[in-house]
């Protein structure tokens, strides 16, 4: 039985990420650390209401790379520097996109196993479409 460790968070966690000139923190979870947040936090954070779609993306680690098994994947990195260009492309998103409220942008650090979650991107939009 594998066991994924998840993280909670907090507004505070969240304003130190990503902050303009102004230091006012923006509408983003970034994070990059040993646990991810769950999926019920992350949707949490999400939801608002004058957003009616939520979408996310989700990338886990597969069994097998050109045709060699895989057991886990290994994550190393620089969590500052990370952090500080995840907040610049969820920057460009809302420039591209001025309807999206919110980006949630996660990485594990360290091991995944086959079947377990290193990657969550998600935003939520006012429209579907959006």
């Amino acid at each position: 039985h594998q066991h994924q460790h998840q993280q909670s968070f907090n507004d505070n966690d969240i304003e130190n990420n990503c902050n303009n000139n102004n230091n006012e923190s923006k509408p983003y979870l970034i994070q990059v650390s040993t646990a991810l947040p769950s999926l019920q936090n992350i949707n949490t954070f999400l939801t608002t209401p004058n957003c009616g779609a939520i979408s996310l993306f989700m990338g886990t680690t597969r069994d097998n790379f050109q045709n060699k098994p895989v057991l886990r994947l290994s994550y190393e990195g620089y969590a500052p520097m990370a952090i500080k260009e995840l907040c610049k492309l969820a920057d460009e998103a809302r420039e591209k996109y001025p309807s999206v409220e919110k980006v949630v942008a996660v990485h594990l650090l360290g091991d995944c196993p086959v079947g377990e979650t290193s990657v969550i991107v998600g935003c939520a939009s006012h429209h579907r479409r959006d």
